[in-house]
């Protein structure tokens, strides 16, 4: 019997101590691909050391063992360990980005296994740009820091994605690093962008799916306004201001300086109507409750701008529910917690184990309940078998900690077994990593336990620390854990630092920069004006806003805690396997929601929680009157000396200035008024830099010498804020900026319009500013050259510089006072103006460049033939004149440019054109702002790049073609995004943005696409989306395609009587050619089978064409889709019968409308119209290969081409441009060796060329109109105004459809122009300079797809002084002064005599026309009567041997009825008087 009891003693006995063996493997919840992971593995009650083997195993099959490792678990180790596994990418399969594998452990006591998703998202990217904020036309500056997932370069190639504000990938741009600091090519914001938020988007190539996003936009004084928000409601039909809760009010302000010249504009829409003027969150507070166990709330109250507000009372209301929903108040509220500084107020309850509703308000005595804010929380309590809980109790409450710092907290237990707890173990987590571990002894019959755990570096920003403990209950051992959330300061290991002699500076000043930095790194520079942040609101410094990024590998949840131990190692950012009653079974997570950071305090907060220190009202006006930035060299104390008010008032204002002040100096990224001083100059400084950023550069800093570099500051009077950041092996670290202060105490600012029209008085104002405390004496003037003239000046010691007299003047101390000059541009061009500001110890000469433009708008007449002395074209020809004209219509002394170009190459003309930098823009003569403009820029580019690829002839560019397949390339894709601009979010394409669909539009944008997708990439799926749009809206029953937007591309109104179904058969054609050229983006069948049901239609309908144009753009459209089908060949057969022929055999074949009248000389929308058939029918001879038909077309074709490469309109120009680059990739290639003299008829050579194959592109060489019978008129549904508006005028661009401004004109669209009324156009004017003598404005209309400008013009000036008849009261000195006026240059006495309906001409000895506005009906002149005219200087016209002129009666002229009947008495005493007045101005002049 004893030996039975001992037995069942010694069973029972080992049963138990093997229960209490027990192990935690902990794990990160997800494995990164390419990253090392640490595997922790925690034995209890093991007594003998016994391997573990830790491996990655595949899923499901576990066949492949990715990665594993071997430790040994032993008493010298405590039975604990870890192991470090890594899944590279290239042992996984290419299938799907996000997969499975197994944690396995196998030891022998346990074997394990854990299914543990892999992600491919490893390490980070940084994206920085130059600045935050765009504008038409300015270059994205784009560097990328990438760093893997153990923070050291990545040296990965990366690619950038540009997206629009709509969504839309515009560019991709790859580039390889080499020094985990990536610089990527400058991206060009288009002229006409979309504006909002853009983004960029950087991924690595191969490998892994880690990715950034940046974003960039495209878009002082002081003044009280009072504005009655309770008045305005009615106005806006609300009953009452609480409808309003949400809204924002919107501010505009103009702003005039009272005494000095300048003008500024702003906006502000962040002021709010709230119920509230607070909010409350909880931050750091733990998700879940421990019954018995002390738990922390922490709530934190904000401003309507979601800034911290500190000293409000909170109060905490808490009530529990228990099983039968029976409410009991734990906490009654009737005291409550002030917040602190940064906004928080915390509160610690000790409450029982069952729901709890915490409710929590505001408490402002001075707001009634109503405003006050509220919140509420449910609080549910921690899940335990045995009733055991752990609590941890850090005493700084969740306060920022910083590296090498010790965590001091207390870790209380609560259990009915606390007996049998022997260890704690820890595990600190960060950005998903398991950093350390460790496991402490309990210290038999302690109520808590400390851990004292230093914070390292590989905690930063943040960390997790989880305790837990196994206790063995009722028989079941049960693991118990809790968690916290540890804040850490933002510092980076590698420590970085810039640094800068100190300032001040002046303009132009050399700054010595030096880098210091413990590691060998590449440290990237870069520098912004800080007033750019005032723009922005940006508040987070850059450090921290690196490091906090790396928190996204954060898996946790929540400031710590969870419902039950698997839910308090999964909200820490853990999986795990254990023995100890707990399975890691939970499936997909919900995303995170909890709030653990509270917002860092911000400039704007560190002065409220200032100001709020002041209770009196007045008191706080006089701290934020400190606050406020003040642009002089003067300290806070100076400040308050002036100050005439109370001491309370004086120390606050003097107390919250100081704050004010080392805040700024200490503080990244804040609103800042720019600052000046003093600075001493023993002689003028000259001023023309003003950049908004500028350092952008990358460089090597070798330790432990530092790197120093000497820069120069730009000419801005401002606060550069400099930058580094700098890449090494310890990571990624952006050092402190660095100010540098670029200030004068005595500075001019001066603006001038961008152009003016010669021979307008404008006058140039400008402003002085003394910032110093006391008064000063200055004096300014300008200085021009000798194309100005200059009211007041004198000549210079310079040969033609005339100078303004600098009259000395005073200035108060802090002051600013307006400067005026006037002056008269006599000739065209930029002319280079000093603004010079003399005084004391202050001088400086500020430079500004003033464009002059002539009178009237800008004509260009082409005339182009072909030198055949061969007959490679058919007929030989090697002489050709040109006639020697000048236009009738000519500006007085406007220079006439004549240029004679020759090429040696069919597509030498548009070669030599877009390779030149402003080359497109000359070739496409168009205003820009519309989608048709954007995709000529592309055309032209295209087509020369795929004739130099294709045909193999890069070498013809010499040692430019590397430079130039780059640039053609660069020029492409920017082309492609600005047209992107102009698609709608149903991806079909607007003639102007935010417009109608178009479906000619958008067939147009495909064809580009189609075509420049060969060589540039493109987002395939914005085409695709295109292409089905095009399909399912634009595409009839029967094939054919129907324009859905009241945009016309093709005028045949009025000209066919048919115009419905012959605009139905070319927009087909047309929508059938994108199509084909599109396809290979996207080679649907959907879009495969459209294509054929359109071809179809135009097979059927081929023959009731009705005009040549439209049976040319069938041909072709048969032609590319299948040029061997009969129909095609019936097609192309009847356009050759429509050919006109010149010459026998033929010298010229082209295709015209029977109606229309060819005139070479003068180009129409007639003329346009036969280049763009004739092109169709070239590229249709091409693909039927008949090249000897072709050669009379290439010819006459060829001769069309206006200088620079051009024709007269977009799509004329588009399709000559594709026919002519076909025909040459088709022809045999001949060696070209020609000499071409080019000579004056009477007066000798002008130049020779000599061209080769190398040699090709002849430099072209300086030599020193009517409209033809017009076309039946019809209404325009596409027209252009160019305005040329009165100097110092600018339009407003909300009454018109204004594009662009730009050469002294404004382009504007006008959607419709009837045929059969006036239109009337107007609009409001802004006058930002005044201006005398001003010239006319003129301004021409035109139709769009013609880039011949009719040369009509009308005047804006006034009528002429039609005197009225006989009147007695005029006297001579009347009529002298008149005559002597400065701008009077002709005194005449005429007659009339009869001529042509509609004009008066005055013979005597040469031919004078009177001009004058159609709407002055009141000057009106008989022929055969006399007239006395004085007014200006007539226009001289030569014709032959003689001249004629034309007079213009404007507001100057002075007419009056001269008698010729001295007969009548009164008309005898009138006649006397102007003889008197006659001999008096001839004898004694004026």
């Amino acid at each position: 019997m004893n030996i039975l009891r001992i037995f069942l003693i010694l069973t029972f006995c080992g049963r138990s101590r093997s229960q209490e063996q027990t192990y935690v493997i902990a794990a990160p919840r997800m494995f990164r691909v390419g990253a090392s992971e640490k595997v922790v593995i925690q034995a209890f009650g093991y007594e003998q050391e016994f391997p573990v083997s830790i491996s990655i195993k595949s899923f499901p099959d576990k066949q492949r063992s990715y990665s594993s490792e071997q430790l040994q678990l032993s008493p010298a180790n405590k039975f604990q360990g870890s192991v470090t596994l890594t899944v590279q990418p290239k042992d996984l399969p290419n299938a799907a980005k996000l997969l499975e594998v197994y944690l396995e452990a196998t030891s022998p006591h346990f074997t394990r296994d854990k299914k543990i998703p892999v992600t491919y998202d490893n390490g980070f990217l940084f994206i920085q740009t130059d600045k935050p904020i765009y504008t038409p036309d300015q270059s994205v500056k784009i560097r990328v820091y990438s760093l893997n997932e153990e923070l050291k370069p990545a040296r990965r190639p990366t690619a950038l994605t540009f997206v629009d504000p709509e969504g839309v990938a515009v560019d991709i741009i790859e580039e390889d690093d080499f020094t985990g600091v990536v610089s990527f090519p400058d991206f060009k914001i288009p002229s006409n962008p979309k504006y909002g938020i853009w983004k960029i988007k950087a991924k690595y190539q191969k490998d892994f799916t880690t990715s950034a996003e940046a974003r960039f936009e495209m878009v002082n004084g002081i003044a009280e306004v009072s504005f009655n928000s309770k008045a305005a409601v009615s106005d806006i039909n609300r009953q009452s201001l609480e409808e309003l809760d949400g809204a924002y009010l919107y501010i505009a302000v103009s702003v005039l300086e009272s005494t000095g010249g300048q003008s500024e504009e702003s906006e502000f829409a962040g002021v709010r109507y709230v119920l509230s003027p607070y909010k409350l969150t909880l931050i750091a507070t733990p998700l879940f409750v421990k019954p018995g166990l002390p738990y922390h709330i922490k709530v934190q109250v904000k401003d309507t701008l979601d800034q911290p507000v500190a000293n409000i009372p909170v109060v905490l209301t808490a009530s529990s529910f228990d099983e039968q929903m029976a409410e009991s108040e734990l906490v009654r509220g009737d005291s409550s917690v002030r917040s602190v500084n940064d906004g928080t107020s915390l509160f610690v309850l000790n409450i029982p184990p069952t729901t709890k509703i915490l409710e929590f308000r505001t408490s402002d005595t001075s707001l009634p309940e109503e405003n006050q804010a509220t919140g509420s929380y449910e609080a549910k309590a921690y899940e335990s078998l045995s009733q055991s809980y752990l609590y941890i109790d850090w005493d700084s409450h969740y306060q920022q900690l910083r590296v090498g710092n010790y965590l001091n907290v207390a870790v209380y237990p609560r259990s009915h077994y606390i007996h049998k707890i022997h260890h704690y173990s820890y595990l600190i987590l960060s950005k998903g990593k398991i950093v350390t571990f460790g496991t402490q002894a309990r210290i038999k019959d302690s109520n808590f336990e400390h851990l004292n755990l230093q914070i390292t570096q590989e905690m930063v920003p943040s960390a997790r620390l989880l305790v837990y403990y196994i206790v063995t209950g009722e028989g079941s051992a049960e693991l118990v854990a809790d968690s916290v959330w540890i804040n850490v300061e933002q510092k980076c290991a590698n420590s970085l630092k810039l640094s800068r002699k100190e300032g001040p500076y002046k303009p132009g000043d050399v700054v010595s920069l030096s880098m210091n930095t413990q590691l060998r790194s590449f440290a990237a520079l870069s520098s912004m004006d800080k007033a750019i942040y005032g723009v922005t609101g940006a508040r987070k410094r850059p450090m921290e806003r690196v490091l906090l990024d790396l928190e996204k590998n954060d898996f946790g949840c929540g400031a710590g805690g969870g419902q039950n131990n698997v839910d308090v190692f999964r909200l820490a950012g853990l999986t795990f396997l254990t023995n100890a009653n707990a399975e890691d079974s939970k499936g997909a997570d919900e995303a995170c929601k909890a709030i653990v950071r509270s917002t860092r305090a911000t400039f704007s907060e560190e002065i409220q929680k200032a100001v709020s220190r002041y209770k009196n009202d007045i008191v706080k006006k006089c701290c934020l009157s400190g606050v406020e930035a003040y642009p002089i060299s003067e300290t806070c104390s100076d400040r308050s000396k002036r100050i005439k008010a109370q001491q309370r008032c004086i120390d606050a204002f003097r107390a919250c200035c100081e704050l004010a002040t080392k805040l700024r100096q200490t503080e990244s990224h804040k609103n800042l008024i720019l600052a000046r001083m003093g600075t001493l100059e023993p002689c003028p400084q000259i001023r023309s830099y003003f950049p908004e950023s500028w350092l952008w550069e990358v460089h090597e800093v070798q330790p432990p010498r530092s790197k120093t570099l000497s820069v120069t500051l730009p000419d801005s009077l401002t606060t550069w804020e400099i930058q580094a950041v700098g890449i090494s092996d310890g990571g990624i670290c952006v050092a402190d900026a660095v100010q540098a202060q670029v200030l004068k105490d005595v500075f001019l600012s001066v603006q001038i319009p961008y152009s003016v029209v010669r021979g307008e008085q404008i006058e140039l104002t400008g402003s002085v500013y003394n910032y110093l405390g006391s008064r000063m004496k200055f004096c300014s003037k300008i200085s021009v050259g000798p194309g100005i003239c200059l009211f007041g000046g004198s000549a210079a010691k310079q040969q033609g510089v005339q100078s303004s007299q600098c009259s000395r003047r005073y200035l108060n101390s802090f002051s600013v006072t307006r400067v005026a000059f006037r002056i008269l541009p006599l000739e065209l061009g930029l002319h280079t103006i000093n603004f010079t500001l003399l005084a004391e110890r202050n001088s400086e000469v500020v430079v500004k460049t003033l464009r002059v433009v002539p009178e009237g708008i800008k004509r260009e007449l082409h005339e182009g033939f072909t030198l055949d002395p061969k007959g490679v074209y058919g007929s030989m020809k090697k002489r050709q004149e040109f006639r020697y004209r000048i236009p009738p219509n000519l500006v007085p002394k406007t220079r006439v440019d004549r240029t004679v170009s020759v090429k040696g190459h069919l597509m030498g003309e548009v070669i030599a054109t877009v390779l030149k930098p402003d080359g497109v823009r000359r070739l496409v003569t168009l205003p820009k702002g519309s989608a048709e403009a954007e995709l000529m820029s592309v055309v032209p580019v295209f087509y020369v790049f795929h004739y130099l690829e294709k045909a193999d002839r890069w070498d013809i560019l010499g040692p430019e073609q590397l430079t130039s397949r780059v640039n053609l390339r660069r020029q492409m894709k920017e082309g492609i995004i600005s047209i992107l601009s102009f698609r709608n979010q149903d991806a079909s394409y607007s003639m102007w943005k935010g417009g109608e669909p178009s479906t000619w539009l958008t067939a147009f944008a495909l064809r580009i696409f189609g075509q420049v997708s060969l060589y540039i990439p493109l987002d395939k799926n914005p085409v695709c989306n295109s292409l089905v749009w095009m399909v399912d809206s634009c595409q009839m029953g029967d094939g054919s395609f129907r324009e859905i937007s009241s945009y016309e591309p093709i005028k045949l109104q009025g000209t066919l009587p048919k115009e419905a179904k012959e605009k139905t058969l070319y927009l087909t054609a047309f929508s059938v050619i994108a199509l084909e050229k599109a396809i290979h983006i996207c080679p649907l069948q959907k879009i495969q089978d459209a294509k054929n049901k359109a071809k179809d239609y135009l097979m059927k309908n081929f023959r009731t064409a009705q005009s040549t144009f439209t049976l040319a753009i069938t041909a072709y459209a048969l032609a590319i889709t299948d040029s061997n089908h009969p129909d095609a060949r019936s097609v192309f057969s009847m356009l050759k019968k429509e050919a006109q022929v010149r010459g026998s055999p033929p010298i010229y074949r082209f295709w015209k409308e029977t109606f229309m009248k060819l005139d070479q000389s003068i180009p129409t929308t007639s003329t346009s119209r036969i280049v763009e058939t004739t092109a169709y029918a070239l590229l249709t001879t091409l693909i039927n290969g008949d090249q000897n038909y072709a050669n009379p077309v290439v010819k006459w074709l060829s001769e069309q081409q206006r200088y620079g490469g051009g024709f007269y309109s977009t799509q004329d120009t588009i399709n000559a441009l594709e026919a002519l680059t076909e025909y040459s990739l088709l022809i045999k290639r001949l060696s070209l060796d020609m000499d071409v003299k080019v000579a004056y008829k009477n007066h000798g050579d002008l130049h020779r060329y000599s061209l080769t194959e190398s040699n090709y592109i002849g430099e072209p060489v300086e030599v020193s109109g009517l409209l033809s019978e017009r076309e039946p008129q019809s209404g325009s549904s596409h027209a252009v105004m160019d305005i040329a508006l009165l100097s110092g005028l600018e339009p407003n661009s909300e009454d018109l459809c204004i594009v662009n401004i730009e050469d002294h004109l404004t382009h504007a669209f006008v959607k419709q122009i009837p045929a059969d009324k006036f239109l009337c156009v107007g609009f409001r004017i802004v006058e930002m300079f005044r201006v005398g003598m001003q010239s006319p404005g003129t301004f021409a209309v035109y139709e769009y797809h013609t880039t011949y400008v009719p040369s009509f013009s009308l005047n804006t000036a006034e009528c002429s002084q039609m005197q009225s008849r006989l009147d007695l009261s005029i006297t001579a000195n009347s009529r002298t002064d008149a005559a002597c006026r400065k701008d009077i240059m002709n005194q005449i006495n005429i007659t009339l005599s009869p001529s042509a309906a509609g004009e008066a001409f005055a013979q005597k000895n040469n031919e004078i026309t009177f001009v004058k506005k159609k709407t002055c009906a009141a000057v009106e002149m008989t022929p055969g009567e006399y007239y006395l005219i004085m007014g200006k200087e007539a226009l001289r016209i030569r014709v032959g041997f003689s001249f004629r002129y034309q007079y213009p009666l404007d507001s100057m002229t002075w007419i009056e009825f001269w008698p010729s009947n001295s007969a009548c008495a009164s008309c005898q005493e009138f006649v006397e008087v102007l003889e008197e007045f006659a001999e008096d101005l001839f004898i004694s002049g004026c």
